[in-house]
């Protein structure tokens, strides 16, 4: 699949749309675990700086904004579903997972490049 089409294309307003996310070490995480990166937010987003004061990860780290997915579920440490909230106009999703070692965009691996709201 090319990194230039979406994995998903969700219409705006769609409600309870299940993601299913396959990667590793979900059953580590630091702070809420799963984030929502846009290219577009709408002012409800927030600044995530969590690795301030953890020196050998912080760099590599840098802060980043997002939406918290407040409720996921860890199915195994490799795969965990979310529901995706409503958005009620376009933009390019990218999902982020922290654990302890760092974060990673889920666009960064082989197998998923982003979730498109048209």
């Amino acid at each position: 699949m090319s990194k230039l089409t979406p994995s998903f294309t969700i219409p705006v307003n769609t409600n309870d749309a299940t993601i299913v996310l396959e990667g590793n070490m979900f059953k580590f995480q630091t702070a809420n675990g799963l984030y929502l990166s846009s290219n577009k937010f709408n002012g409800s987003e927030k600044l995530f700086n969590l690795y301030s004061d953890t020196r050998s990860v912080s760099a590599a780290n840098p802060p980043f904004s997002a939406y918290p997915v407040d409720y996921f579920n860890v199915h195994t440490n490799n795969t965990l579903t979310f529901t995706l909230s409503a958005f009620s106009y376009p933009q390019r999703l990218d999902i982020i997972y922290a654990n302890p070692a760092g974060y990673r965009l889920a666009s960064s691996g082989k197998r998923f490049s982003y979730i498109e709201i048209v």
